[in-house]
């Protein structure tokens, strides 16, 4: 078919009108008519992925965005979309692959620290997954979930005082996040911090009772507690038979 530019524009408002409207497989259809005009139309390639994203044809989505960036190396839209789209499939390596490529293209999105460190953090990379979570909270992106997954990667590495720290400024900028509160829990048992740990349960199990995980976390912590209490009265007692032997 001839290329008639006016008329491609036109379909690419069309798109993505039907894109808003959740019509999903019209909107499909207008994007393959726009490459029928037009088969290297980068653009054209991205709307196909991402409708077929949202239709949940996440290997037909690939292929398209592979295709968009063949046609466009250097569109780091694409990139971000297909590194996001990755990361749902696990496909963290390739994930990480696309974000540096994103950011090598200065995508206009400061969350993209995020995003990447989320995918370091699924392919164990966590020593570089704290740094991008750091630039993320330096821009002010998602800032709670940032201090969350940071500390998530801090006590991987067994820094539990850094990762309560984190903890601490994520239930800071978002008290009702009871996810967080669990693991600050599990951490304050790790610290020997049990008054701290039956605090943090009791706030989760206070909205979720059957949360079997955070019952089991609070038990743990309660008798660690009672043991500790033990050996103290213990100590006090055999440290006041010695002085009254004397």
């Amino acid at each position: 078919m001839r290329k008639d530019s006016k008329n491609i524009d036109l379909l690419f408002e069309r798109g993505k009108r039907l894109v808003e409207s959740q019509k999903l497989n019209d909107a499909l259809a207008v994007f393959n008519k726009i490459l029928q005009y037009d088969p290297k139309n980068a653009e054209a390639y991205y709307y196909c992925g991402l409708v077929n994203r949202f239709l949940a044809r996440m290997e037909e989505a690939i292929t398209d965005f592979d295709q968009a960036i063949r046609l466009k190396s250097d569109y780091p839209l694409v990139y971000y979309v297909r590194a996001n789209l990755k990361v749902s499939m696990e496909k963290y390596e390739e994930a990480i692959a696309d974000y540096d490529q994103a950011i090598r293209y200065h995508l206009p999105i400061d969350r993209v620290y995020y995003d990447r460190g989320i995918a370091k953090y699924g392919a164990g990379r966590y020593p570089e997954a704290i740094t991008d979570f750091g630039k993320s909270i330096q821009q002010q992106q998602k800032m709670d979930e940032a201090y969350y997954w940071r500390g998530c990667s801090y006590l991987h590495l067994g820094r539990y005082e850094a990762a309560l720290k984190d903890f601490d400024a994520s239930i800071r900028l978002d008290p009702m996040d009871q996810r967080v509160s669990q693991m600050r829990g599990f951490v304050n048992i790790l610290l020997d911090r049990h008054h701290a740990a039956i605090k943090d349960f009791d706030s989760v199990l206070g909205l979720i009772p059957e949360n079997i995980i955070v019952v089991l976390g609070r038990e743990i912590a309660m008798r660690s507690l009672q043991r500790d209490l033990k050996n103290r009265y213990t100590e006090k007692k055999n440290g006041g038979g010695d002085e009254e032997s004397k």
